[in-house]
């Protein structure tokens, strides 16, 4: 196909799909202490269908963002934030932003989490 019915063809498919853009952090350890969560960084955003439930976005960012085949951040639906060449796939601690809520991955599952003062602490609902 040419290069304008590819473009016409993804504008086509974003209005019939409408997209969402999620910000996913990785908890850092701490330089004083041994736990995971006291510190995030920014790591990626990736695009998800906006029609999906919010459990089915946080399995689809999941999964986008763990190497399975190919490193995560070579995903389509991923823009990569983070400097650097690589950077380990999502997990235990970490926190996916959808809209204006933010969730924390879990050993099994997700928690909704909400901020703390002060705002660099995060604590569950």
């Amino acid at each position: 196909m040419s290069k304008k019915l590819n473009a016409l063809l993804d504008t086509l498919d974003d209005v019939k799909n409408p997209k969402e853009k999620v910000g996913v952090f990785h908890a850092h350890k701490s330089r004083a202490g041994d736990d995971w969560g006291e510190s995030q960084c920014l790591v990626a955003y990736v695009e998800v269908d906006k029609n999906l439930s919010i459990n089915k976005k946080l399995e689809k960012v999941f999964m986008k963002t763990n190497s399975i085949t190919d490193a995560w951040w070579n995903n389509k639906e991923v823009t990569k934030m983070f400097s650097g060449k690589a950077c380990r796939s999502t997990s235990i601690g970490d926190i996916v932003i959808i809209g204006t809520n933010k969730y924390k991955c879990e050993s099994t599952g997700w928690s909704k989490t909400a901020w703390m003062k002060p705002l660099h602490e995060w604590k569950e609902i």
